[in-house]
C-alpha cells in the first residue's frame, strides 16, 4: 500500500509536465510580452488580420457581387475564409493556452488549401481523375489534422506543420496554376481575378508563412497578412469594372 501511495503520483506528474510543455510552447509564441489593447501583441494582431479576412470573405460571399461569383472566385474566397479560421483560433488557443484550438485552426487552414486547389484540379478533362485527386488531397489534409491530435503535438509545431502544406499546396500549386492561367487568358475579367488571386495566394504563402517559419509571429508578417484579402478585394473589384466597361457599347462602333 505503501509503495502504492508513493508511485501513483508520478502519472499526474508526467500529464502536469505535458500541459507545462504546451503551455510554455504558446508562451514561446507569444514572444516579447508586448501587449496591444489588454492582449499580447500577437494574439491582437492575429485576432485583427483573422476578422478581416472573414469581413472580405463574407463581403464577396453575401455582398452586392454574391450573383456573380465563378469558380475562381469561390476557390481563392473559400481558402481565405479557411485562413480567418485558422488565425482567429490560433490567436485563442495562445492567449488560453488551449491546443484544441489550434487543432481546430489547422483542420480549418489544410481544408482550406484543399478547397481552393479545386481550380486548377479543374485543368483536367477526366471528370473521374479529378475527383480522385481531390478526395487525395483532403485525405491527405484530414491524416496530418488527425496525426496532429493522436501524437499529441505541440501547438507550434501544429502551426508549422499547417502552415507548410499550405505553402505547398496553396501557393506552388493552386497560385502558381492561377498566375500561370492567368497570363495565358485573353478575357479581360478572368484574367485579372486570375492574377489577382493567383499573386494574393502567392503573398499569402511565399511572404508571410515564410516569415512564420523562419521568424515567428511577427507584427511585419502580420502587416503583409492583413494585406492579402484587400488585395484580393481590389482584384475582384477591378476585375467587374473591366468587365462593366467592356459591356459599354464603343464611342466608334
Amino acid at each position: 500500500m505503501e509503495e502504492e501511495s508513493v508511485m501513483s503520483p508520478a502519472p499526474m506528474e508526467e500529464h502536469m509536465e505535458g500541459d507545462m510543455m504546451d503551455s510554455s510552447s504558446m508562451e514561446h509564441h507569444m514572444g516579447s510580452g508586448e501587449m496591444v489593447m489588454g492582449l499580447p501583441a500577437e494574439v491582437f494582431w492575429l485576432l485583427v488580420s483573422g476578422l478581416i479576412f472573414l469581413g472580405i470573405a463574407l463581403f464577396l460571399f453575401l455582398g452586392p457581387y454574391r450573383k456573380q461569383k465563378d469558380e475562381l472566385t469561390i476557390a481563392v474566397v473559400g481558402y481565405f475564409g479557411s485562413m480567418a479560421l485558422f488565425q482567429i483560433f490560433g490567436a485563442f488557443s495562445m492567449l488560453w493556452g488551449n491546443p484544441l484550438l489550434m487543432y481546430l485552426g489547422s483542420f480549418a487552414a489544410v481544408t482550406g488549401s484543399t478547397f481552393v486547389a479545386k481550380f486548377p484540379l479543374s485543368a483536367l478533362s477526366n471528370k473521374g481523375l479529378r475527383q480522385v485527386l481531390y478526395l487525395g488531397t483532403v485525405a491527405s489534409a484530414w491524416t496530418l489534422v488527425a496525426w496532429m491530435f493522436i501524437s499529441g503535438l505541440d501547438p507550434e509545431a501544429s502551426m508549422r506543420a499547417a502552415i507548410i502544406y499550405m505553402i505547398i499546396l496553396g501557393g506552388a500549386i493552386s497560385g502558381t496554376y492561377m498566375v500561370w492561367k492567368g497570363f495565358h487568358l485573353k478575357e479581360s475579367e478572368t484574367k485579372v481575378k486570375c492574377l489577382g488571386g493567383g499573386f494574393s495566394l502567392w503573398i499569402c504563402c511565399f511572404g508571410n508563412h515564410f516569415l512564420e517559419l523562419l521568424l515567428g509571429l511577427t507584427v511585419i508578417g502580420t502587416f503583409i497578412m492583413i494585406s492579402v484579402p484587400l488585395a484580393l478585394l481590389v482584384a475582384i473589384l477591378l476585375a467587374h469594372m473591366v468587365a462593366k466597361r467592356n459591356l459599354r457599347p464603343s464611342k466608334f462602333s
